[in-house]
């Protein structure tokens, strides 16, 4: 069973034209526990503004099949340096990126 790194928007392109179809194949193989989920406290923080039906969608996915980690935790062991080049928002996701790293079991 493979373990993946997803964000916020993951989620949410199961109710997204465009990324749907795809977006319901990938969660089909996730229930079928051929894949665990990794989300982190940041995109959990994210999801409380998401619309309802996304936050829905995400309590349905079984316990077995996703795991939330602390990436909060993580800096303290890891130091990303900050640039002022980047801007806030995506230097958060490469900060998310960059700190789940370490934890995937490729």
């Amino acid at each position: 069973m493979k373990t993946i790194y997803i964000d916020t928007s993951v989620f949410g392109g199961n109710f997204d034209e465009e990324f749907s179809y795809w977006n319901q194949k990938f969660f089909d193989r996730v229930l079928k526990s051929k894949y665990v989920l990794i989300y982190s406290d940041v995109a959990e923080r994210e999801l409380e503004g998401a619309p309802d039906k996304v936050r829905e969608f995400v309590e349905t996915i079984p316990k077995k099949c996703i795991r939330r980690i602390e990436l909060t935790t993580l800096k303290r062991q890891y130091h990303f340096p900050k640039s002022t080049l980047m801007k806030r928002s995506l230097e958060k996701r490469v900060e998310q990126i960059v700190f789940i790293l370490p934890w995937l079991q490729l």
